[in-house]
């Protein structure tokens, strides 16, 4: 492990340029698809969980145990946008750079953290930005633990670095996959990440067979980082979800490096 990361910083230093200006090539195209830039990006959001939070007040009427509804969507959509950015979108990332592999300094690792730390960047701003509009309406936050929403989230960003690698190279190799199967495997996983439902209303003897998920895990502790009145339920550990990060990180780095020339060769040839 410790190998693999003295590597991986090695590439990060020897590749600063090259990963400089991708980053300034992928926040141009983030925001250029949007009409109003980062502030359509961050309405989009907020348009998602203030559609949510009328559901859960008009026609649910829930109240979320421990915890306001308002942060209670807030953690749990930017905490899954963070997988769904740098991991789930990761099969994509590649096709839109393409034409770059024709020099040689650029590689496909390059776009790869670059996308990662322009995605996780941007997830990170929204975030603030939501819980200081939350801090206006209520005149009060909750932030009981720092540590464990920093811990947790660097985490996510890992499982979902190494997530990413796997998917580049499975959609590489198999378009069908890619093109048809991923997109239907978004929602069962939204609905399985505990966004919208937390574990409390979800009968006990069917946490066993969703908390494996490391989204959820993530979903899960970073609410508690927020408030201990939100209880965690057993199975959800930090402990477990940086075991399962770093295994999947370990995974997604040894398939991308055995797959490296045929990734190269096929974006190169289009």
């Amino acid at each position: 492990m410790i190998l693999w990361f003295k590597k991986f910083i090695f590439f990060i230093r020897s590749h600063q340029g090259t990963i400089d200006a991708i980053i300034f090539r992928e926040l141009k195209l983030k925001l250029s698809k949007s009409k109003f830039g980062f502030l359509g990006i961050l309405l989009r959001q907020l348009a998602q969980i203030i559609l949510f939070l009328l559901i859960f007040t008009f026609i649910r009427g829930r109240i979320v145990q421990g915890m306001d509804p308002k942060l209670f969507l807030a953690i749990g959509f930017i905490t899954y946008q963070i997988f769904f950015e740098i991991g789930f979108k990761s099969s994509q990332i590649l096709n839109s750079y393409s034409k770059l592999f024709v020099y040689k300094k650029i590689r496909p690792f390059d776009i790869i953290i670059s996308t990662t730390l322009v995605s996780f960047a941007f997830q990170l701003i929204i975030l603030t930005i939501i819980l200081s509009l939350i801090f206006v309406i209520n005149q009060e936050i909750l932030l009981t633990n720092l540590p464990l929403l920093i811990i947790s989230t660097i985490f996510l960003v890992i499982f979902s670095f190494g997530f990413g690698n796997i998917m580049i190279v499975v959609s590489s190799r198999y378009t069908t996959f890619s093109n048809e199967i991923l997109p239907l495997l978004s929602r069962p996983i939204f609905l399985l990440s505990g966004v919208i439902l937390s574990l409390d209303r979800i009968p006990y003897n069917l946490h066993k067979f969703l908390t494996w998920n490391p989204i959820l895990q993530a979903v899960e502790l970073n609410r508690h980082a927020l408030t201990n009145d939100y209880f965690l339920y057993d199975g959800i550990s930090l402990k477990y979800l940086i075991f399962t990060s770093i295994l999947v990180f370990l995974i997604g780095m040894f398939i991308h490096s055995k797959n490296y020339s045929y990734l190269i060769s096929k974006n190169i040839s289009g």
